[in-house]
């Protein structure tokens, strides 16, 4: 019954739905407290209260019919849904009618609708969000703190590319298109279910997202009515959205690895990074407390072009930026520079050209967490004057022609979080053996292949 102004009624369900469960819990609460000689004034208030659940039970289960006619959810969960709301409706009624004539009957209505309300109320959420939805954690858990009920994976070249986008089904689509609900006739929870597609057709077409329903949808902006998931419900993130994209281009089997899709290695790790718990940014700022640096130096570094700002407010780290010193006075600002090592944790050489003299005073610079070398120029053999820098946990080489080799220099830096690689001559075939060495290292080897959504342009208004 998808059609017309029958259709359209059939949507005030979940409006209607919740008048008969406030008006039955006020019923119930005041019919047993109105059996009590001090609460007796409220029988006559129930009545009327008795009517309005009656009635407003009778719309929710009469509107709740049209719209299930109209398919994408469970038959089972459906018809157990509509004999508990056709027996509360009809309980409801009972409750009017026996109300001030069989105080035995009244009590016995109150608490079959009562009970009656719990599993209507119960296989409704199941329905809307999916299995289980008002079933309550075990009671080891009750006071643990809630997480996600499916945890993102950790995607591996040899796990298979499909148990990714399982994983993403279970946590962002399958409340809407799993067993317990099918919007649009359509289920995402087997390989079987998702190539059957659903009542406008297949929503996959092998080696075509552009042809694909599916990625279509969630590529669509968050205001459309057909985008996916709806608004209201936890988005896909672009990792997720281009591993869907890059699944369905590849062939979108069920049966092949990463590794044999020929999956690149920048899109597993801003997948996995995307999905990981780290988080979104780090401080690298030490614990201990330095002494302020000598006025008189920060001001003659100034001179040199030299930006010197605290890290934070109030503190004695510096972030020191090199952007607007000449060539020609690099070396002197260098010199200077080692002077403040202790307060020195951020430094940004980005876009210099360094020369071995230089690194040689960087080398001093001991206490540095965060170093930017973006197209520094930097080779195998300037990089090895970087090792007696210990504790560095952000590292950006990109576009400098370092190998895996040079970039061995840095291993001593147990507590390195983020490596930038894009633009070296790091090959992926080296990645694995670096994130054996930096294994609690994000390592970006850059060249993400995200797909564009409506939201990423300008939009010009004249």
């Amino acid at each position: 019954m998808d059609y017309g102004i029958v259709s359209f009624i059939g949507k005030f369900h979940p409006l209607l739905v919740h008048l008969p469960i406030g008006m039955l819990m006020i019923a119930i609460l005041f019919g047993f407290m109105s059996l009590k000689e001090n609460y007796s004034y409220l029988k006559g208030a129930n009545h009327i209260v008795l009517f309005l659940a009656a009635v407003s039970a009778t719309l929710s289960a009469f509107t709740g019919w049209i719209l299930s006619q109209s398919g994408g959810y469970a038959n089972e969960l459906i018809a157990w849904h509509q004999w508990m709301g056709i027996g509360l409706v009809v309980i409801s009624w009972v409750a009017f009618f026996v109300h001030s004539r069989n105080e035995k009957a009244f009590k016995m209505a109150l608490v079959v609708s009562g009970m009656l309300l719990v599993i209507t109320g119960h296989l409704g959420g199941s329905i809307t969000h999916g299995d289980g939805f008002l079933t309550p954690p075990p009671l080891s858990e009750w006071f643990a703190k809630e997480g996600a009920a499916v945890p993102p994976i950790v995607l591996t070249k040899e796990m298979l590319g499909y148990e990714a986008i399982a994983n993403i089904v279970d946590r962002k689509c399958k409340s809407c298109h799993g067993p317990g609900a099918q919007k649009g006739k359509l289920r995402l929870d087997s390989p079987e279910e998702m190539l059957k597609g659903g009542k406008h057709g297949e929503v996959i077409v092998a080696s075509s997202p552009d042809e694909s329903h599916l990625i279509e949808n969630i590529l669509l902006p968050i205001d459309n009515d057909d985008h996916m998931p709806p608004k209201e419900k936890s988005q896909l993130s672009k990792a997720e959205m281009a591993i869907l994209v890059e699944w369905v281009a590849t062939g979108a089997y069920f049966d092949k690895t990463v590794e044999e899709l020929a999956w690149s290695d920048s899109l597993i790790l801003a997948y996995n990074v995307a999905t990981s718990n780290k988080p979104a940014s780090y401080t690298y700022i030490p614990q201990d407390k330095v002494q302020p640096v000598d006025a008189a130096l920060v001001t003659r570094l100034d001179t040199l072009g030299v930006s010197i700002v605290p890290v934070s407010d109030g503190s004695n780290y510096l972030n020191v930026n090199f952007l607007h010193v000449p060539q020609q006075y690099m070396t002197e600002a260098f010199q200077l520079l080692t002077s403040m090592n202790k307060q020195c944790v951020w430094l940004d050489l980005t876009g210099k050209a360094l020369q071995p003299e230089h690194l040689e005073y960087l080398g001093k610079m001991q206490n540095l967490t965060k170093l930017s070398l973006r197209d520094c120029g930097l080779n195998d053999s300037l990089m090895s004057k970087l090792q007696p820098l210990s504790r560095l946990e952000y590292v950006n080489l990109v576009n400098n022609p370092v190998t895996a080799d040079g970039i061995k220099t840095l291993q001593g830096n147990a507590g390195l979080q983020q490596l930038f690689l894009f633009q070296t001559e790091v090959q992926p075939t080296d990645t694995a053996a670096l994130r054996e060495m930096f294994e609690n290292a994000s390592i970006d080897l850059g060249g993400y292949e995200m797909p564009l959504i409506e939201a990423d342009t300008s939009k010009i208004i004249y």
